[in-house]
């Protein structure tokens, strides 16, 4: 969440976390010519709770 408070990053969060955090919701209007997602996970491995490891260990298995 800092990044995205800093505005260096956009998030999808839910609803609850967006307004916890006074977050700006954005309408995307047309994505029709993008079929393709890239996801970047951006955590600080000291903080990081179990799932949030396994996440990572997943995705670097698979990427």
């Amino acid at each position: 969440m800092s990044l995205v408070n800093h505005g260096i990053a956009l998030a999808y969060v839910p609803d609850f976390v967006a307004k916890s955090h006074n977050l700006i919701a954005i309408n995307v209007v047309d994505y029709a010519y993008l079929n393709q997602e890239k996801i970047e996970l951006v955590y600080k491995k000291s903080l990081a709770s179990g799932w949030l490891a396994q996440i990572s260990t997943y995705c670097k298995n698979i990427g």
